[in-house]
């Protein structure tokens, strides 16, 4: 049976006003680094179009299931650590996407994360150190290739933030790596990078992506 998915309302975009010309709200360059550093102990929803990331990495349909994509959100966070806000979310970088869904009308869950820190001192590069699925939510990300999204996510707001490079860590290079873990974590960071058009730089140990305009 073909899986069956409800149309998205449409939402009118909000413009904010600038000097010179009006740029819309879902500009990933409105959501800066100082707008995360504003958010230590409050999320923020990203109101990127989500519906074309989710639509992208959908996976093969699953018999009868119905997916609304505008159950979805993408919350940005700020700090590391546990958040509280959300259940099975423990951040080992300061900046961090949480993807988050509605169940009918109660608030959010978290489903996943993915957090970065980024190093400007000589050039504008960002970090992935983080690509988190939260524990018992398998049922609801088995739906999307949730960690190619994510990373997508970032690289699109790492380009329009002007970074110059992204890299991804290593699995054996993160937190919290170990060998019964060493598969797992493997396919999420190594793989992951690989299949998103990162490239093994033996020089930092890391995968790379410089970013184009």
């Amino acid at each position: 049976m073909p899986l069956s998915l409800k149309k998205t309302a449409t939402r009118a975009i909000t413009l904010l006003k600038k000097p010179g010309k009006a740029k819309p709200k879902e500009d990933p360059a409105t959501y800066n680094l100082k707008f995360f550093e504003t958010h230590k102990d409050t999320n923020e929803v990203y109101p990127i179009d989500l519906k074309r990331f989710l639509e992208k990495f959908l996976r093969e349909p699953f018999g009868g299931q119905v997916i609304n994509f505008s159950d979805y959100q993408i919350q940005l966070s700020f700090d590391t650590g546990r958040d509280y806000r959300f259940n099975g979310i423990y951040k080992d970088a300061p900046y961090c996407f949480i993807l988050t869904r509605k169940y009918k009308e109660e608030r959010e869950f978290a489903l996943a994360c993915i957090a970065f820190e980024p190093f400007t001192l000589f050039k504008k590069i960002l970090v992935v150190k983080q690509i988190q699925g939260v524990r018992g939510k398998q049922n609801e990300l088995k739906f999307f290739r949730w960690e190619k999204m994510l990373l997508a996510i970032v690289i699109e707001w790492a380009r329009a933030n002007r970074f110059k490079r992204i890299d991804v860590l290593r699995a054996q290079d993160t937190e919290w790596f170990n060998e019964g873990r060493k598969e797992a974590l493997y396919l999420k960071y190594d793989v992951t990078a690989r299949r998103s058009g990162f490239k093994f730089d033996p020089d930092c140990n890391r995968y790379t992506m410089a970013l184009r305009k």
